[in-house]
């Protein structure tokens, strides 16, 4: 992280905690962990008006909608709690991870801070605003709407919230729940693929007419492997044995005729020569393997100021789609607060007769998702 960076997340940091002090009459603490961790919430009616001016508007569409979302969200939960089957049993090659500032996706990039909070606010205000629409479009009361900040002892993450009439909501049919549950989750899917759909046809396209290719580049995997010692840093390759490289297709194309230790000839963007042998591809026998993942095309803006600026704003596209998928999907976990886990209970309880039984098995249900989540975690980190 720059110097540059970290002076400005101190900046927001501080600001942040001004903008609580000013408006502290209205903050409401909810103490997590506190001081550790808690979450500073604004009383306000922010936003209600125009939840309820949309609602009666489109009140049938977005009924309508929040029912699709209902079925959706069921489907979704479904599929993750079979997905979790997979953590237990191969916990290593799941892929759990945090996504948090600093962390690197490979083929994706790594996450700015900036990217980072930009995307979690807006993912905050869409998925909290689609639970309130939906819940004023079945005549809900939205007794209070605003702006939340989550703290790791400072103020660190903007968020939105939406309190419903629990009162009223607990009156309404399951379908009802199901909708205003499902909403802010579902959202964010939708959301997180609109971007993705600008990202890929309208950046990447803008992105190739204003840039010229100017090789390849990869990362190295293991230690181990002969490749590790000249790739472990990004290097672009404009040659490979000899032929010039246009594409990712040519380097794969080179090791498909090659066997194991075979010795495989490099030229790099700076004229540095590089030899190295291949091994066996471990699951393919007798196949040449380089060791190296993250293969993909270099490019270079023909404008410099153009392509800061450009990339800053690519990144962040990619970045909201990513997270809002991402995160969209996690809040669909069955377990505990999430709203896969809200819609679980609901559903658990309108099925068993007895209230104690279907919250005893939400809470095994609950421990059991979070307990494999955890041992992803650890695997991945450990």
């Amino acid at each position: 992280m720059s110097p540059i960076e970290l002076t400005t997340i101190f900046l927001f940091i501080f600001i942040m905690s001004i903008l609580i002090y000013i408006n502290r009459k209205k903050v409401v603490l909810q103490k997590i962990f506190f001081p550790v961790f808690y979450v500073i919430v604004l009383k306000t009616k922010l936003g209600i008006k125009l939840m309820e001016k949309c609602s009666k508007k489109y009140r049938n569409l977005l009924m309508f909608l929040g029912y699709w979302c209902a079925g959706l969200s069921f489907t979704g939960i479904l599929i993750l709690f079979v997905s979790l089957f997979k953590i237990l049993f191969a916990p290593k090659e799941a892929g759990v991870s945090l996504v948090l500032p600093g962390t690197n996706i490979p083929g994706v990039g790594v996450l700015s801070f900036w990217h980072w909070i930009i995307s979690i606010f807006i993912l905050a205000v869409v998925h909290e605003f689609s639970h309130g629409i939906i819940a004023a479009a079945h005549r809900i009361k939205i007794k209070n709407s605003g702006p939340a900040i989550f703290a790791l002892f400072f103020p660190l993450l903007p968020a939105a919230y939406v309190e419903p009439d629990e009162k009223t909501m607990k009156k309404k049919k399951d379908i009802v729940k199901y909708s205003v549950l499902g909403a802010g989750p579902i959202s964010n899917v939708a959301l997180g693929l609109i971007f993705l759909l600008i990202f890929n046809f309208i950046f990447v396209p803008v992105e190739l007419n204003n840039t010229n290719f100017i090789g390849i580049s990869f990362n190295a995997i293991n230690e181990s492997f002969p490749s590790y010692e000249y790739f472990k840093n990004t290097t672009i390759i404009t040659e490979v044995n000899g032929h010039p490289v246009k594409d990712v297709k040519d380097l794969i194309r080179e090791l498909n005729v090659m066997h194991p230790h075979d010795f495989i000839l490099f030229k790099t963007a700076d004229k540095k020569i590089i030899n190295v042998s291949t091994v066996e591809h471990p699951t393919k026998k007798g196949q040449a393997y380089l060791g190296v993942t993250n293969i993909r095309n270099e490019r270079r803006y023909k404008n410099h100021n153009f392509g800061a600026i450009f990339s800053w704003f690519k990144q962040l596209i990619k970045w909201l789609a990513l997270l809002n998928i991402f995160i969209g999907l996690a809040n669909l976990l069955p377990m505990g607060p999430l709203d896969g886990g809200l819609i679980l209970r609901t559903f658990l309880e309108s099925i068993i007769k007895k209230k104690k039984t279907a919250h005893i098995l939400w809470t095994i249900i609950s421990l059991f998702t979070l307990s494999i989540i955890l041992l992803g975690l650890f695997c991945h980190y450990f």
